[in-house]
């Protein structure tokens, strides 16, 4: 069994307005094996790392939960954020955000550098990052899924300068001799309501049983909820993108990544390009 791949620890922010406000940062656990950090506050300061949640073996891929966070010095906010080394966009920055997916697959064998740019002038931060060997959205199907542990990601996304939607997602499956069953829970802790599209590879009555996977689910502040589906497909362990959207306008708001189980031979509903091309 794989231990706890991510922890909630609370923090107590001050906005602007001089109101307090707790807001919760997401922890990976595991064996850290890689840490970055940079940027001056002028406007962002950035973090990066990877942390060993199961080393996997014969029946099973590695799982490796990544801490990529961004923070604001300024007092105002910063627009169009794109870390396309970290896979990790996001449309506007209020004080700090974070993603903790935990992913399968290899680490890649060296660091990688690339841009961190943000604004309307496309100004960047260099920055070096440990991303997954096969890329933040893989090509190859990982089908040996012999631990069969529930996959854990969590997601912080400030909406407003008080506001922010705090989202888990957990990925189960249980196997039975003539059946797949595949549980995918999502949780809003948070205070902002949003959209949350989680584009996950589909076959049979998948694309009925499972909301997010169209056009969204709309995920309100403290919200829960598990959905289901019974496959008789073959099931591996994968990445799968994430939108997460305004709940009114539709507005994508930041593009990730999540892990998922899935069926090998399941179909996209939406292209993983596209999706990551909604912020620009």
């Amino acid at each position: 069994m794989v231990q706890k791949a991510i922890f909630w620890v609370a923090v107590f922010l001050l906005s602007l307005s001089g109101l307090g406000w707790a807001q919760e940062r997401c922890v990976c656990s595991g064996q850290q094996v890689k840490w970055e950090n940079g940027g001056n506050g002028r406007p962002l300061w950035w973090h990066f790392g990877a942390y060993v949640v199961s080393a996997g073996g014969s029946d099973s891929p590695p799982l490796i939960c990544y801490e990529k966070s961004i923070s604001n010095g300024s007092d105002t906010e910063v627009r169009n954020i794109l870390w396309k080394i970290a896979g990790y966009s996001r449309r506007v920055l209020f004080d700090w955000d974070q993603a903790c997916p935990t992913i399968p697959g290899q680490l890649s064998p060296e660091p990688k550098s690339g841009p961190l740019h943000y604004g309307i002038s496309s100004e960047s931060y260099d920055t070096t990052v440990l991303p997954p060997r096969d890329g933040w959205v893989q090509k190859a199907a990982l089908e040996k899924v012999g631990d069969r542990s529930p996959i854990i990601s969590a997601f912080n996304l400030s909406t407003t300068r008080s506001s922010a939607a705090v989202i888990t997602i957990t990925s189960f499956l249980t196997i039975y001799p003539s059946v797949n069953f595949l549980s995918y829970q999502i949780e809003n802790s948070g205070n902002s309501p949003v959209r949350i599209l989680l584009n996950v590879p589909v076959v049979g009555p998948m694309r009925q049983d499972l909301p997010f996977i169209d056009s969204g689910l709309i995920a309100p502040p403290n919200f829960r909820a598990v959905f289901h589906s019974k496959i008789i497909q073959p099931v591996q362990v994968r990445p799968a993108t994430l939108l997460i959207s305004d709940a009114e306008t539709q507005e994508a708001l930041a593009v990730d990544v999540a892990g998922v189980y899935a069926p090998v031979s399941g179909t996209l509903q939406h292209s993983d390009e596209s999706l990551f091309d909604r912020i620009r």
